[in-house]
């Protein structure tokens, strides 16, 4: 199914009433915060997907059991916990725990904890600009480039312990706790960076290639030690 279909698909259910409400049998299966967030979803293969009135297709929920999903252009926006996997509830994440990677051409916004806690080991959104908080944070992510996103957020990646490399090639300000406690990471690369702030790589013991802009701000006391190296 391509964009134009989809649109299409989301269209024509919505206007015949074949959406997620409360009453929906997929809604009740479904543990907080899932359920409430696919409301007015149409569900596809296990995605739930909705459009907004600037026609953009959102991904609201994932509960497929695929192990490689690609997205292609037909979505623009990965909602928040989309596939984020409740750690206190594993049992009923047995399916969703099988992805591995997932791409898309059009993503440009991936909202807070949407991969976290997933078992994704890598990720492909060349036109990615924004990530909300939390958004990889305990997630088995092994390696991962950003092209045009310019913010890392607060514990994007925290305690996801596969990651050893990240590449941002447009990066322009790290925040606080950002890859706290990643104890596999050993390569950065922001070389457009302007202020590392405040704990942004706490506990990261084996990071060893540091690459920043030389005008960047640097409040992290690992990447100081790195870079006097």
């Amino acid at each position: 199914m391509n964009r134009k279909e989809l649109i299409d698909y989301i269209d024509n259910n919505t206007l015949l009433g074949n959406i997620i409400t409360k009453d929906s049998p997929t809604y009740k299966s479904l543990d907080y915060p899932a359920n409430d967030v696919i409301i007015g979803s149409v569900e596809v293969d296990g995605l739930f997907l909705k459009k907004d009135t600037k026609n953009r297709i959102h991904l609201t929920y994932y509960n497929g059991d695929y192990e490689e999903l690609d997205l292609g252009d037909c979505v623009d926006i990965i909602d928040a916990r989309a596939f984020f996997i409740n750690g206190y509830k594993r049992n009923k994440n047995i399916c969703r725990a099988k992805l591995k990677h997932v791409s898309g051409s059009k993503v440009k916004s991936i909202g807070s904890y949407s991969f976290a806690n997933s078992k994704i080991k890598s990720c492909s959104f060349p036109n990615l600009t924004h990530i909300g908080t939390r958004a990889f944070m305990g997630s088995s992510i092994e390696a991962i480039t950003f092209n045009k996103v310019k913010h890392i957020p607060n514990g994007s990646f925290k305690w996801a312990n596969n990651l050893r490399s990240f590449k941002g090639n447009n990066v322009e300000s790290v925040a606080s706790w950002t890859f706290c406690s990643c104890e596999s990471l050993r390569s950065i690369i922001i070389p457009s960076a302007k202020i590392i702030k405040l704990c942004a790589f706490s506990d990261c013991k084996n990071l060893r290639i540091a690459e920043v802009s030389k005008d960047c701000k640097i409040y992290d006391t690992m990447v100081n030690k790195i870079l006097e190296k």
